[in-house]
């Protein structure tokens, strides 16, 4: 697949949201998945009014922690993007649980101080997968099948139908 078809799905997803949205946050890591998704995010921003916010969370998980979060500041700071960072160290026990509430609970937190609507996350085809087959491991109930949702509120995942092979091949060419 190509890259002008990844750039497209994203844009075709975004369409019905970018008509009402002025400011969009991106939940972004410094990964290739966040950078991709920024990537696509600045090609749009360039027919459409969009002002981009960076939401990093840094949870000093491993040794590069504070170079990914540097990674982000910079490309915040040369964009002049708005940026926001959270730093937390959380317990190993049920780190992705815990990581998650505490990630949509702040990004929430930083949308409605900052009146904006649209969270984007970097989720993709493969995280997908990955979460309904760990679920089926799980004694969880049928609605955890479902997996991760493309929206939820004002979370939206346009990468979802993503892989990650794609956004690889994406990030080479780019």
């Amino acid at each position: 697949m190509s890259q002008y078809n990844i750039y497209n799905r994203v844009l075709d997803n975004l369409k019905p949201y970018l008509q009402n949205y002025q400011d969009i946050i991106i939940s972004i890591s410094g990964g290739i998945d966040s950078m991709v998704l920024l990537h696509i995010i600045e090609s749009i921003s360039k027919y459409c009014k969009i002002n981009i916010h960076l939401f990093h969370i840094n949870y000093l998980m491993h040794d590069k922690s504070d170079e990914c979060e540097e990674l982000c500041k910079t490309i915040a700071d040369k964009n002049k993007y708005y940026f926001e960072i959270r730093k937390i160290k959380l317990l190993r026990n049920n780190f992705e649980c815990k990581a998650r509430e505490f990630r949509y609970n702040e990004l929430n937190k930083y949308a409605i101080k900052n009146n904006i609507n649209l969270i984007l996350t970097a989720h993709h085809y493969d995280d997908q997968i990955e979460t309904i087959y760990i679920r089926s491991k799980q004694n969880v109930d049928w609605l955890s099948f479902l997996g991760i949702r493309y929206r939820y509120k004002r979370i939206l995942r346009p990468l979802l139908t993503t892989t990650k092979k794609e956004i690889v091949q994406y990030a080479k060419f780019y």
